[in-house]
């Protein structure tokens, strides 16, 4: 993607990007549950793509920033991730299934962390916020939700494939029309680097708390949806709470710069993790769609202020240059390796307990990261700035 200040580059890339994941993330489980996948066993499918896109992750945004071949890699993981998705639509075996979706976790697992990248050197280099770069994903989370819902209820499941084979396609061309690569580093600089970003001793504590709330935003990326249906919710209403929850972001991400410098990053995060514990503990005794909708509104704050602290802390102690691999260590903490114990806990106690006893699970797994992080985690310098 382009180093320079074009900022219309970066927020179309965010919104197309987006799109194609809310066409797609919010179905995909209900679309297993309909071909008899039981709940455990979605767990299981959940638990085991993360080690797969933890590999991927790290191996490509590290190949990444080492050659400077950002956009190369990043359109090569987006047509891959099309290919895999359109064969994962048409297999109805659960080990194909499985097959499958690690392929395309694999594939799909370094467009995340490059485009996140992307954003935060335009932003530093053009004096603009990330957050408001993000907000755009998040309007186009908003609007595919709310499409491909209601597109799904009046058709079929099938809809959340063509949503995101499409949207994926057009940020495949968004994304090739990027201008020049990074400077190219040289492997052992960039590994002594990273050594010394994990060595850092409140960037250990920072990412032990993000685990705790990792875990509970896998089980409620798994089953959300499964809840919802469970209480009477439609197609088109589950749509729609995905959509609620991420237009309620867009407060958060646009104000990021002022909440920024009023409460610090990991304020913002601390924040993120008290909030999501109350509305999932709230989640717990809801048994009427229109309750579970109105509690989708403080989702979407909660996830913004740990969106934005989480990515503005780990970019605060990453050296020059190393943005890429620290988000990508960032992300398969809060998105990917929690999600192993967060998928396989989530689907045994949604199975046993129903959707009330796992959101109860949930919150006190936000809240127990929250006094990690508040017992722990203690400001201290930095290891360097990405510029």
């Amino acid at each position: 993607m382009r180093p320079l200040g074009d900022r219309a580059h970066v927020s179309v890339v965010y919104l197309f990007y987006y799109m194609a994941l809310g066409a797609f993330l919010p179905f995909i489980n209900l679309h297993y549950r309909r071909l008899g996948v039981s709940a455990l066993e979605i767990g299981f499918l959940s638990a085991l793509l993360v080690p797969v896109s933890a590999i991927g992750s790290l191996l490509w945004s590290g190949i990444a920033d080492a050659l400077g071949r950002h956009r190369l890699i990043l359109v090569s993981s987006m047509a891959l991730s099309i290919g895999a998705v359109f064969v994962l639509s048409q297999v109805r075996d659960f080990p194909m299934i499985v097959l499958w979706a690690a392929l395309q976790a694999f594939v799909s697992s370094p467009i995340g962390p490059l485009v996140d990248s992307a954003a935060v050197r335009v932003a530093g280099r053009s004096g603009s916020s990330f957050g408001v770069f993000r907000m755009w994903g998040t309007i186009g989370w908003a609007i595919a939700t709310l499409v491909v819902g209601t597109l799904v209820e009046q058709f079929s499941l099938g809809w959340a494939f063509y949503g995101y084979m499409a949207f994926m396609g057009l940020t495949l061309v968004v994304a090739w029309a990027g201008g020049a690569a990074r400077p190219q580093r040289r492997g052992a600089e960039l590994w002594e680097e990273m050594r010394s970003v994990l060595h850092h001793r409140s960037f250990l504590v920072f990412l032990g708390s993000v685990f705790f709330l990792g875990m509970t935003l896998g089980g409620e990326s798994n089953f959300l949806s499964l809840f919802l249906d469970s209480i009477g919710s439609s197609e088109t209403m589950i749509g729609l709470a995905w959509t609620v929850g991420a237009l309620s972001e867009i407060p958060v991400l646009w104000w990021a710069d002022r909440l920024t410098k009023r409460w610090g990053s990991q304020g913002l995060v601390k924040f993120a993790f008290l909030t999501f514990g109350a509305r999932w503990i709230l989640l717990s005794f809801v048994s009427h769609p229109g309750w579970a909708l109105s509690l989708q509104a403080l989702r979407g704050v909660s996830f913004g202020a740990f969106l934005v602290g989480g990515v503005g802390y780990t970019v605060e102690v990453t050296p020059a240059g190393l943005s890429t691999v620290a988000l990508a260590i960032f992300n398969l903490t809060a998105f990917t390796v929690s999600s192993i114990a967060g998928s396989l806990l989530g689907g045994y106690v949604f199975d046993r307990f129903g959707g009330a006893g796992l959101f109860r699970v949930l919150g006190t797994a936000a809240w127990i990261g929250l006094l990690t992080l508040v017992a722990l985690g203690e400001r201290s310098p930095s290891c360097g700035h990405e510029r």
